[in-house]
């Protein structure tokens, strides 16, 4: 259990009854028993931020603008013009469906493959087909298996710097998102309640927000994770905290099927080299 230094209790109490968002966080943290160096964080933001009253605010001066006076209206006489049959008018969508095909459909970049490229590929299909599973039988067995598992293995190896960088990224995306739930966590209770379809709305809102994805993931920078923190904020005063916080644990597991995703892919290549090889030479 937390506890504070008396006077700064009492203080601390003082400004939550004055509707001191910061102080009303502190005493909802020592009432939820929140641990007791998270007490203490919380506790040096608060004296670290000065009060509004400390602050002078001093209101620019805006000198008046003279109004200009209206220009004269031209006076321009009307033609008499014959009615001409008109035919419906088809309505221009493009700006609606680009909208709602984005991402449905997708476009393919084709390669310029130039002359010499072409004759290449060619000679290259030529030697596949000649240099077969008969043609390798000619070389010993033991050679072959001997060299299938070396080239296996050092496939397997050109890879291992990607599955460093894929931990990697894994385990800071989850101590980000760690971080980004304690901070929700520590913000006030409201009464929206749970409803899966208001945390889909947050969850598209956070992931499609730009401005949050380029600080996402560096919880090691201040800033940052404080425009993250700020973000959060926001949503939560939009959709509530917990549908928030169920939009943290969706983004939770994303990072787990990203981490799958990548992984597989390379084991699929791995897979694949090792199975080609297995055609020609076992």
């Amino acid at each position: 259990m937390a506890y504070l230094k008396n006077n700064k209790f009492l203080e601390i109490r003082e400004a939550a009854k004055n509707n001191n968002e910061q102080a009303m966080q502190i005493l909802q943290g020592l009432r939820k028993g929140f641990p007791q160096d998270e007490i203490d964080r919380m506790v040096n933001e608060y004296y670290a931020i000065p009060a509004q009253n400390d602050i002078d605010l001093v209101e620019p001066e805006i000198a008046p603008v003279e109004e200009a006076a209206p220009a004269p209206e031209p006076v321009v006489e009307e033609e008499t013009i014959a009615p001409v049959e008109e035919t419906p008018a088809i309505p221009d969508l493009t700006e609606v469906l680009d909208g709602e095909l984005d991402g449905i459909i997708s476009e393919t970049e084709l390669d310029d493959v130039s002359f010499n490229d072409y004759l290449g590929n060619k000679r290259s299909d030529a030697l596949k087909a000649r240099k077969n599973a008969d043609y390798f039988k000619a070389f010993d067995q033991g050679g072959r298996e001997a060299y299938l598992t070396s080239k296996a293995d050092a496939y397997r190896n050109k890879f291992a710097n990607r599955v460093n960088d894929i931990d990697r990224h894994y385990n800071d995306t989850n101590a980000a998102l760690t971080r980004y739930s304690t901070s929700v966590n520590e913000m006030l209770d409201d009464d929206i309640e749970l409803d899966t379809n208001v945390a889909s709305q947050a969850y598209d809102d956070f992931t499609s927000n730009e401005n949050a994805m380029h600080s996402f993931g560096r919880h090691w920078d201040e800033n940052d994770n404080q425009n993250i923190t700020n973000i959060l904020g926001e949503l939560v005063a939009k959709y509530g905290k917990k549908n928030v916080q169920a939009a943290l644990n969706v983004l939770m597991g994303d990072n787990d099927g990203y981490k799958s995703f990548r992984t597989n892919q390379i084991e699929t290549e791995i897979g694949r080299y090792q199975k080609d090889l297995e055609k020609l030479l076992k």
